[in-house]
């Protein structure tokens, strides 16, 4: 039997403008197991990413529940969960989200630092995740010295480097050619295979959705097929 890792149960998201209430998310549940591969497609303003906000503890739901690894996380506040995200989930971002100033090893260094004390450790750690990910000659170039697909293979290594549950993947093809972002998403598929890390993806690409284990699909914050 397949352990499930996140349960979302009649989530919803609401804000409030001055003029009127915007629902993003309405009644949705899932489940959400441990080593899928799971795409969430849709068109944009679908509430791809507010879902995945909740999903990756960045975002509290309006109403509904959340369980993670088995604990119910709803009622716990945003700055609480700070400690479960450095711990449990790493984030690959449309943009990069890379640290211009330094190398692609100080990126991927960076964040284990605020979890061990051990140097050496991280510092194997992170030379094991870029040579992984196809950089072993240029991780120590500065972002701006790499082309994109090399920037978010970067920002790949960094999001495995720690150790996750899950990773958080938000269009991060969005900005790659298509030959590119191909390998950027087989690159991902392979790690999750690889790692048994279980990988949420955003996405409005149908060839991105190929890869998928688990695919969800979002109409105006409706769950309208799920397989």
């Amino acid at each position: 039997m397949t352990k499930v890792l996140i349960e979302l149960k009649q989530v919803s998201k609401t804000y409030e403008t001055a003029a009127e209430q915007v629902h993003v998310l309405r009644d949705l549940s899932c489940n959400i197991c441990y080593g899928d591969f799971l795409v969430i497609a849709g068109a944009s303003g679908s509430g791809k990413s507010t879902l995945l906000n909740i999903i990756g503890c960045i975002d509290k739901p309006s109403s509904g529940n959340i369980v993670f690894a088995g604990k119910d996380i709803t009622a716990v506040r945003l700055e609480d969960l700070n400690l479960l995200r450095l711990k449990n989930i790493g984030y690959v971002f449309q943009s990069f989200n890379l640290i211009p100033v330094l190398s692609g090893y100080e990126n991927v260094e960076f964040p284990l630092l605020f979890s061990s004390s051990d140097k050496k450790a991280i510092r194997e750690k992170a030379e094991q995740m870029l040579v992984r990910v196809g950089l072993g000659n240029r991780m120590h170039y500065v972002p701006a010295r790499l082309s994109g697909g090399q920037r978010q293979r970067v920002a790949i290594a960094r999001a495995l480097a720690g150790n996750p549950l899950l990773v958080i993947a938000d269009e991060p093809t969005a900005s790659l050619d298509a030959d590119t972002a191909v390998s950027i998403v087989q690159l991902l598929k392979d790690l999750n295979e690889e790692y048994g890390v279980t990988i949420v993806l955003a996405t409005h690409d149908p060839l991105i959705m190929r890869y998928a284990s688990t695919k969800l699909f979002l109409k105006e914050g409706h769950l309208v097929d799920a397989h």
